[in-house]
């Protein structure tokens, strides 16, 4: 369908806002050549960001999994883009900015890190953005940023595999055992986000 509108289809599984994951994901994800996803509900909080998927068959894929609001922590933690009448300040953005990125890097098994700016309903914010792609490396801030895409961080990613040890097996549905200040990825019961023409169509 998206090459039918021009488009070239992703490599990466993006399955970051689904309430629960059924068993065989990693075998459909691989059976349309996708190596790679990232993941948020389903799954609680892990010490290392990056595993390896297990379906039913034996099936596999890498993931990543995200943080305490999935793909929306940077926009929580540092954009404040969820707090009406925030007040942008460029010093205080450059310091959470760097504390985010420390708490990041201990989740993260294998270089780089995925700073992702998700979030639904939010508009672009020129000064937080400015901001971000203006740090440069040194001692204080010892991190690269780069603008680029999920199947750029997923081809970095895939080439770490070997490195990533940590197995889960079969469907993913954790129902959020960590308190809120912890992790929000409750999963609302009866709902499973699902577009069954699509999955008959495939």
């Amino acid at each position: 369908v998206a090459r039918n509108f021009g488009a070239t289809p992703s490599d990466a599984g993006f399955v970051c806002d689904t309430f629960g994951h059924i068993g065989q994901l990693p075998q459909i994800f691989r059976g349309f050549g996708i190596q790679g996803a990232f993941i948020w509900r389903g799954i609680e909080p892990r010490k290392n960001a990056h595993f390896r998927w297990q379906g039913s068959d034996g099936s596999e894929v890498i993931c990543l999994r995200f943080g305490r609001t999935g793909y929306c922590d940077y926009t929580y933690d540092v954009r404040h883009s969820t707090e009406h009448g925030y007040v942008f300040d460029e010093k205080k953005a450059v310091e959470e900015l760097t504390v985010f990125l420390a708490k990041e890097s201990v989740r993260a098994a294998i270089p780089p890190m995925l700073l992702l700016d998700g979030g639904d309903h939010l508009e672009y914010d020129e000064d937080h953005y400015r901001t971000l792609f203006k740090q440069k490396a040194s001692a204080e801030f010892p991190y690269q940023v780069e603008h680029t895409s999920l199947d750029a961080y997923l081809e970095e990613m895939l080439n770490h595999e070997d490195e990533i040890t940590d197995v889960v097996r079969g469907e993913l549905r954790g129902s959020a055992a960590a308190y809120i200040d912890k992790d929000c990825h409750w999963l609302i019961p009866g709902v499973l986000s699902s577009r069954v023409w699509i999955k008959q169509q495939n």
